[in-house]
């Protein structure tokens, strides 16, 4: 169930699973479609007779078994085949990785991240809201430009009862085509600037609601050409905020020009053009 073949991107073993599932599994996750999965006249395994539409179920399994073999780390990724069926014709053989973790939603969302850079992928990685029965709010549905990459959450609690977790767990599917399209294998030349950079911490208040995700898009996209990245802090909660339905989100902007040493008249104007959207979108205030 266990192999040693990590995974560039953060340190994850491969795995290798059933191409079948029971059918409570099935039903458990299955964001690609909604038709139901097709069923196998003789069973791989007692009860597992559904071919399966996402590689997350049984990789929560494998999750179980280590678990239950006393090991401390369970990070694990499989690069395996899906089964979605359509309402007529042959189903879509869809070749995906999935990706099981012990971090949270944004330790795993920071290893898919790491997995583009590895890629030199140029396109953007963007979160969508999304709802999924196996996840807790912390989940997102994951672009790269215009195509749909996949999905990413933290296993709700019924979740992990589900599977017979024990302890928390963030899951993560992408479609392999996807990747194949948006990497760039060659290495390709890009100069560094000459010039220093300059690093500026964010604190803002913004409603409990709004998610990392969406500021990290107002601030790439309103912060002008002189951001080089966006890393995100830390998030703060008090009593008093929680009382206003509020948090603190900490983040980092790292500013730098091709042209010239930065002045900090620049980075003034970058970080108000930044609060000025985000107080525009999400009401927030400076912490």
């Amino acid at each position: 169930e266990r192999c040693r073949k990590p995974l560039n991107a953060g340190g994850f073993d491969a795995a290798l699973t059933l191409s079948a599932t029971p059918e409570d599994w099935s039903a458990a996750f299955s964001p690609w479609t909604a038709e139901p999965a097709l069923q196998t006249p003789t069973a791989i395994i007692k009860g597992a007779d559904r071919m399966r539409r996402s590689l997350v179920p049984s990789l929560l399994d494998v999750r179980r078994i280590n678990q239950g073999l006393g090991n401390a780390e369970v990070e694990l990724f499989e690069v395996a085949h899906t089964y979605l069926p359509k309402k007529s014709g042959l189903p879509e053989e869809v070749r995906m990785i999935g990706l099981t973790s012990g971090g949270d939603y944004y330790d795993l969302a920071g290893v898919i991240q790491g997995l583009l850079d590895d890629l030199h992928c140029e396109a953007a990685l963007q979160f969508e809201a999304t709802q999924q029965p196996l996840f807790t709010e912390r989940s997102a549905e994951l672009w790269l430009g215009k195509e749909r990459l996949g999905f990413l959450g933290e296993v709700s609690a019924a979740g992990l009862e589900t599977f017979g977790l024990r302890s928390p767990a963030t899951c993560a599917e992408l479609r392999f085509s996807v990747l194949e399209q948006a990497a760039q294998l060659v290495p390709q030349y890009s100069k560094t600037s000459d010039y220093p950079g300059i690093v500026q911490d964010i604190n803002l208040v913004v409603p409990e609601e709004v998610r990392w995700a969406q500021i990290q898009d107002v601030v790439t996209t309103h912060a002008g050409p002189l951001l080089e990245r966006v890393s995100y802090q830390e998030t703060y909660r008090t009593p008093k905020l929680a009382s206003a339905g509020k948090k603190k989100v900490l983040f980092q902007v790292s500013l730098r020009s091709a042209q010239e040493t930065l002045t900090q008249d620049q980075a003034r104007d970058t970080h108000s053009s930044i609060f000025a959207a985000c107080q525009k979108e999400f009401g927030a205030e400076l912490g």
